[in-house]
């Protein structure tokens, strides 16, 4: 497959591009992050055709008798007025030739292409109108990062956020003095947020909030500056300084500078240390400050950062404690220099990185 030409729709309507999005596994996201990084002028069009198929979040639906015999009629009076009447109601992506009423054997056949034809119609039609919906709706910016990349978004009301590797950021344009500045995260970023009060006048104790959205946690604040991660379906806040409260479900935590919160799995376990935020956040200077750190945490920076699966091949390799400075510069500077602080060897083989002793 050619994608050297390819531009938004053209990503949309790819099926292998689909899988990729809705359902990444270990192929399609090194074939796609590879042609990412030999193609960066597509970028924009990967970018675009990527949020409009994550905002796809269409109800499968089994057409009944009557709406087979429905869709059947629309393509008939369709042909003969010379054109196509879609009917109303929920989208259909999913047409099946066996409905939930009986229809035999013959009926099947017989209307099988017909509603092929329909559902391509149909498909035809959401794509042309998701290439337009982005213009029309509320404006916003998304902010995306692939594997070994980082980003520095300056936001409108002068707070900056710094996305690491494999994440994404998206940001309204509409922000006021009046309304919580908002924003959504996927992956891991660092936020430097500006303390802001209506009119911007600091002497009103009427500051406005900022909110940080992730997995099923807001992330409240006013003015301060905190990591966070929301991978491996966890919620990972470090307050590097001022006050944070995180809002979850059923409950609230507030924080303090110099504290680690993390919430995990569907009944929002919350557990809380002190930490050295320092090393949480050294990613965005490109470096990681490792301080007896577990080399299988390591393995998930690798993994994150670079885009590789790490196999140890000795079980108790991960439990190894490394401490120093590990540049972030290229997946092969940072095993080299892990290597020899632990004493390692580090062997890169396609997509996999196996450690050993």
């Amino acid at each position: 497959m050619n994608y050297q030409n390819y531009n938004t729709e053209d990503f949309l309507l790819d099926k292998n591009f689909r899988d990729w999005v809705e359902n990444p596994d270990e192929d399609l996201n090194s074939f796609w992050n590879q042609y990412l990084q030999d193609h960066p002028e597509k970028r924009e069009e990967v970018d675009q055709a990527r949020e409009i198929l994550q905002k796809m979040k269409f109800k499968k639906h089994t057409l009944s008798t009557n709406e087979v015999d429905g869709v059947w009629n629309n393509i008939l009076q369709g042909k003969a007025k010379g054109g196509f009447r879609q009917p109303f109601g929920e989208p259909v992506l999913s047409v099946q030739s066996e409905p939930a009423g009986t229809l035999s054997h013959t009926n099947i056949v017989s209307r099988r292409k017909p509603l092929m034809i329909a559902a391509s119609m149909a498909l035809a039609f959401i794509v042309a109108g998701l290439l337009v919906w982005p213009k029309l709706r509320t404006h916003e910016e998304v902010y995306t990062t692939t594997y070994g990349e980082t980003m520095t978004v300056a936001l409108a009301d002068g707070s900056v956020a710094t996305l690491n590797a494999n994440s994404s950021l998206r940001v309204p344009t509409d922000w006021s003095d009046t309304k919580a500045r908002e924003v959504w995260l996927e992956g891991e970023a660092f936020f430097q947020v500006r303390r802001v009060s209506q009119n911007d006048n600091l002497s009103q104790e009427m500051p406005v909030k900022f909110l940080v959205h992730t997995q099923g946690v807001a992330v409240e604040v006013l003015g301060t500056q905190f990591n966070v991660n929301t991978r491996r379906e966890k919620v990972q806040v470090v307050l590097n300084s001022g006050k944070v409260r995180l809002k979850l479900s059923e409950k609230e935590v507030l924080m303090s500078p110099g504290e680690l919160v993390e919430v995990s799995g569907t009944e929002q376990e919350v557990s809380q240390r002190m930490v050295k935020p320092e090393t949480y956040s050294s990613w965005k200077d490109n470096r990681l400050l490792c301080d007896t750190a577990p080399l299988g945490e390591l393995a998930h920076t690798i993994e994150d950062r670079f885009g590789y699966e790490v196999v140890f091949m000795q079980d108790d390799l991960s439990d190894i404690k490394v401490s120093g400075t590990i540049p972030l510069d290229s997946i092969e500077t940072f095993n080299l220099v892990i290597s020899r602080l632990i004493n390692a060897n580090f062997e890169i083989k396609g997509d996999k990185v196996l450690i050993s002793k």
